[in-house]
């Protein structure tokens, strides 16, 4: 063996050898590639769980089961399901919560706001406080849920207000629970709107 000589490549089989190896590299670097997309991909789908979101959801709402199967025109047990990941939340669904609640839909499917959105949610929060304390105040036969509907509301037509006051709340209240509470109030959007027979003029 000690006198065993490797036969000396020709330059065709040279190129040849070298390309196969370049290939072979090529295909290694493809195959982890994938392999490397193929995990992120994995542990993106398994971080997005609308199931979970939706449970998530209605902990931090206050609201029952019952109350949500209402919002979203279901049957509870059907919302049980949707909660437990039994069957996939419809898209009609998520419309009809993000309407009632105003809420960052980012959150319900992957548990954490879009990053472009955190200013927009620490300002919303804000507001939603002051709301909510104004209602405690004017309202304290309101339910918790019934208050965070309406401040919701509120802080989805009022992206640009620092301050609430009462007037302005009015609307945001008829909207989120209906006349109950504010059966005898002018609507906001009503104040300032008159007909020329409000104001006759002076004949004499």
């Amino acid at each position: 063996m000690s006198g065993y000589r490797f036969a000396r490549l020709s330059p065709a089989e040279r190129e040849r050898a070298e390309r196969e190896a370049l290939d072979y590299l090529d295909a290694e670097h493809e195959e982890t590639m994938r392999q490397q997309a193929q995990s992120a991909f994995q542990r993106r789908l398994e971080a997005l769980q609308p199931h979970r979101g939706l449970k998530r959801l209605r902990a931090e709402l206050g609201a029952s089961q019952a109350e949500m199967a209402r919002i979203c025109g279901v049957t509870r047990r059907t919302f049980q399901f949707y909660e437990s990941g039994e069957k996939p939340v419809p898209s009609s669904v998520v419309c009809k919560l993000a309407a009632t609640y105003s809420f960052d839909i980012h959150v319900l499917f992957s548990g954490r706001p879009h990053s472009d959105n955190l200013r927009v949610q620490t300002n919303t929060a804000e507001l939603v406080s002051k709301v909510i304390l104004l209602l405690v105040d004017k309202h304290p036969q309101m339910t918790i849920s019934e208050m965070q509907r309406v401040a919701m509301e509120f802080a989805r037509t009022h992206r640009n207000t620092r301050d609430v006051s009462y007037p302005e709340l009015i609307d945001s209240i008829r909207v989120a629970t209906g006349d109950e509470y504010v059966k005898d109030e002018v609507p906001y959007s009503a104040v300032g709107e008159w007909e020329p027979d409000d104001f006759p003029l002076d004949d004499t």
